[in-house]
């Protein structure tokens, strides 16, 4: 009766497994869909795009600052003893 537990649980191991998986290659096929977009067809039909365009950019600088901050803050205070 255990071992028959065993492989039903394992069964669903690999089941939720596979669900993972199809997800993960649906939003990657997705995302690459996405960014092969040709921006220049969005522009002219989406006046706004370009101001989303920028506050991305604008966003993602700010992110990679932001951490770069942190990161140096962090080593300059582990060799302190915080």
């Amino acid at each position: 009766m255990v071992t028959l537990l065993e492989f039903i649980f394992q069964g669903f191991c690999e089941w939720v497994y596979g669900l993972i998986l199809d997800i993960w290659n649906y939003f990657t096929s997705s995302l690459l869909g996405v960014m092969s977009l040709d921006f220049d067809y969005l522009k002219t039909h989406i006046p706004i795009m370009g101001d989303i365009q920028q506050i991305l950019l604008a966003v993602g600088w700010a992110l990679l600052l932001g951490n770069l901050v942190f990161q140096a803050l962090r080593s300059m205070a582990s060799g302190l003893g915080f």
